[in-house]
C-alpha cells in the first residue's frame, strides 16, 4: 500500500530536495526550495504551507504562496534594477 511505501518515497524524496538544493540555491532563493518541499511532499499530511496543516484553513491554499511569489518578484525586480544601474 501507499502507507507502506510512504517511508521509503519520503526518503528519496529528501534526497532530491537536498540535491536541487546542491545545484540550484546559488541560483534560485532558498524559498523557492521551501516552496518545492512543501508543495510536493508525497506525505498528503505534510503538504501543503506548514502554517495552514494544524489550522482551520484549507491546507492546500495557494494562497500563502501567492503572497510568497509576489515578494520574491518584487526582490527579483529590485536586484536586477540595482544591477542595471551599476552596470554589473
Amino acid at each position: 500500500t501507499y502507507r507502506e511505501v510512504l517511508p521509503y518515497i519520503q526518503h528519496h524524496f529528501l534526497d532530491i530536495i537536498r540535491e536541487f538544493r546542491t545545484r540550484f540555491v546559488p541560483r534560485f532563493p532558498e524559498d523557492i526550495v521551501g516552496i518545492i518541499a512543501q508543495l510536493c511532499n508525497p506525505d498528503p499530511a505534510k503538504r501543503g504551507d506548514p502554517k495552514n496543516l494544524s489550522s482551520r484553513f484549507n491546507r492546500y491554499s495557494l494562497e500563502r504562496y501567492v503572497s510568497l511569489f509576489n515578494r520574491l518578484a518584487a526582490r527579483a525586480e529590485y536586484s536586477f534594477g540595482r544591477r542595471a544601474s551599476t552596470g554589473k
